[in-house]
């Protein structure tokens, strides 16, 4: 995991198939012949941008010799538009993909598996440029196609299978997703086995979208099988593993984050849980260190997450130093790393405020805000968040003057925020009243986040979205993404409102129902 950071869009990356084209005869194809040859060995070599060029002389050549309507043209079209596609040129690859589509269809049928390869593509792209209603259909017909071509059980059909989990986990459909990746799950597992790569990077899917719901110690297990998998397949240091220890340690860092929840819980169970999420840091820093060197941005991401266990263990001043080297290797980052930057220099101003050295704070707080509005704009939800800490930081010193307008603007940016979390959450009413539940769950999780982002995890006015939403998993037969969700919101309950509220009998009620129904 990177900078503990909210994130308001999740990337997916998922495959495309380069393809070599068979070797051709005529002394006529032979300049079509060696330009694709040469553009798949550019490609082969790292240098896209050259192989684009070459390949679309191939393209025009194509053309020219078997007519606008080839499958050689088709192939040579798509293959340029993936290279256009890997290098963000989307408006240039769009165009690519339809014709070769349309081609494919044509002269193949529109069951052909090289259609679904087209329709893959185009899906990525589609979603990569933020128009999931167009990617889904496409990743469904794609998905059909080699379903009815290949069998059930082909390579391609678990891609597809697995390029359709991810998209549903982006646009916040879990349940769909968590299917879709237990499906994936047992296709890799009867096709390369259990202890297979591509089966434990799918395990390190489930683990991280059972994260995102709160079930940590499903997430858990899966990460533990998939870093056993990985060590017998990469030794125990790789970069792999590396990450999957980093996870680890999120995992039992979230859990302890989360012993408020639960009435019998102690601070002691917290900080043990703490222990071990900072032993997995520091196998997972050594070994990154060791492989990547120490200015790698990974370096800064387990840094930067050591350093907020540490925090956690009242060790602050152990922090400091990490965070600093943090942020020096961030700095020299790309433009890509401004957010994690911002979030890392947001942890160091926490620091210095709990420590009483609230100029240190002021001035840091500042960059936060400097680099956030840069790289995200004025009117973020996050700059709420910086905000109220700066005028608190301001205030602490008695600078009532600098802290009023500092809090007025936050205030003002978070009932933005929470405004959009209302429609979000009224979206996701509307076609819960419609059936629709799989589609009303991508905006009440978006709601949900948003409110605890903005919020805090214990703030009363999380209760109810969070049982809405737990309803709504409940509704689609998913009995233990509800638990947890239902768990924090009779927390929340018990202690804003007591034992005795009524809602906390009915929240009982329900965590007795969906446990009852998952057989827990």
């Amino acid at each position: 995991m990177a900078s503990r950071e909210f994130r308001f869009k999740r990337i997916l990356r998922l495959t495309a198939i380069f393809l070599l084209l068979p070797l051709l005869s005529s002394a006529q194809q032979g300049r079509w012949e060696s330009l694709t040859q040469q553009a798949f060995q550019l490609y082969e070599g790292g240098r896209v941008a050259e192989a684009a060029n070459v390949l679309a002389e191939a393209a025009k050549e194509a053309e020219k010799l078997f007519g606008p309507n080839h499958p050689n043209l088709a192939d040579n079209l798509n293959n340029l538009a993936f290279l256009y596609d890997e290098q963000g040129k989307l408006a240039q690859a769009e165009p690519l993909y339809l014709r070769s589509l349309a081609i494919r269809e044509k002269a193949f049928g529109p069951n052909h598996e090289s259609v679904a390869e087209s329709l893959n593509n185009l899906a990525t792209l589609y979603f990569a440029r933020g128009e999931p209603e167009k990617a889904e259909p496409m990743f469904n017909r794609a998905l059909a196609i080699r379903e009815k071509a290949l069998g059930s059980e082909h390579p391609s059909v678990i891609q597809s299978v697995l390029n359709l989990a991810k998209f549903q986990e982006s646009v916040g459909k879990y349940v769909v997703a968590e299917r879709l990746f237990l499906r994936t799950l047992s296709l890799q597992e009867k096709a390369l086995g259990a202890e297979h790569l591509d089966t434990g990077q799918n395990l390190i899917n489930l683990a991280r979208l059972f994260g995102s719901e709160g079930r940590c110690p499903e997430a858990q297990a899966r990460t533990e099988r998939a870093l056993k998998i990985f060590e017998k397949s990469f030794g125990l240091e790789h970069p792999v593993i590396a990450d999957a220890l980093d996870r680890l340690a999120h995992l039992h860092e979230t859990q302890g984050d989360r012993c408020w929840m639960r009435p019998e819980a102690t601070p002691e169970e917290s900080r043990q849980l703490y222990v071990k999420a900072e032993g997995f840091q520091k196998r997972a820093l050594a070994m990154r260190e060791k492989l990547l060197g120490p200015n790698h941005t990974a370096v800064a991401q387990s840094l930067n997450n050591m350093a907020h266990l540490i925090v956690k263990l009242n060790r602050g001043k152990e922090a400091e130093p990490l965070y600093k080297r943090a942020i020096a290797i961030w700095e020299k980052g790309g433009p890509g790393d401004a957010r994690n930057l911002s979030a890392v220099i947001a942890n160091l101003g926490d620091l210095y405020a709990s420590q009483g050295r609230h100029a240190e704070a002021q001035a840091t707080f500042q960059r936060v805000l400097t680099l956030t509005e840069n790289s995200m704009g004025r009117d973020n939800p996050g700059l709420a968040l910086i905000l109220r800490k700066q005028a608190d930081s301001y205030a602490a010193s008695g600078k009532k003057a600098q802290a009023d307008p500092l809090r007025a603007r936050a205030n003002s940016l978070q009932a933005s925020a929470l405004r959009s979390a209302q429609n979000l959450e009224e979206q996701g009413r509307a076609l819960q009243a419609q059936n629709q539940y799989d589609r009303a769950e991508r905006y009440l999780r978006e709601a949900l986040t948003l409110r605890e982002f903005l919020l805090g995890a214990e703030h009363l006015d999380l209760a109810q979205p969070l049982q809405e939403l737990a309803a709504n998993y409940e509704q689609q037969k998913n009995y233990r993404a509800p638990q947890p969700l239902l768990q924090q919101a009779l927390a929340i309950v018990r202690k804003k409102l007591g034992e005795k509220n009524p809602r906390v009998a009915e929240l009982k009620r329900m965590i007795e129902r969906v446990r009852a129904a998952a057989g827990a």
